[in-house]
């Protein structure tokens, strides 16, 4: 499971590779953060008891926490609508899990309700990861 997140302003400062380091380096940079974040949120309440829905789920076997992980990839998408010939490459960073259950966590199921700790994560860090990719650093 990954999340999506996307802000104009840190789009416009990653064109600018002087701002802080590669886009690469930043985009690298911002996903971890996420990822340390919430590791750190699941392992402040070990079970039991069970957490309240919309907190972020409790450490039972520390498999969750352990399997949090980050990417960065490069696609290539057309840019401005033009001609193929002008196919721009972009970076995305990718932070989630290969866990099964992450999602459910995330989403809630049926006979459960959400315990978001990917939504929770981009909400608390949002402020450092824009600082982070559009270099206003404090």
């Amino acid at each position: 499971m990954a999340m999506k997140w996307y802000d104009k302003e840190v789009d416009r400062a990653m064109r600018n590779t002087a701002v802080w380091g590669s886009p690469a380096n930043r985009l690298g940079r911002a996903a971890i953060i996420l990822e340390r974040h919430a590791r750190t949120r699941i392992k402040e309440d070990v079970s039991p008891p069970t957490s309240e829905p919309r907190q972020f789920p409790h450490q039972d076997t520390g498999h969750l926490a352990r399997n949090i992980g980050w990417e960065v990839a490069g696609i290539c998408s057309l840019g401005g609508g033009a001609m193929p010939s002008m196919i721009l490459p972009k970076l995305v960073a990718y932070w989630g899990t290969n866990v099964e259950y992450g999602r459910y966590l995330e989403t809630g199921t049926f006979n459960m309700r959400a315990r978001p700790w990917m939504s929770k994560t981009n909400a608390e860090q949002g402020g450092a990861v824009r600082r982070l990719l559009t270099g206003k650093l404090k």
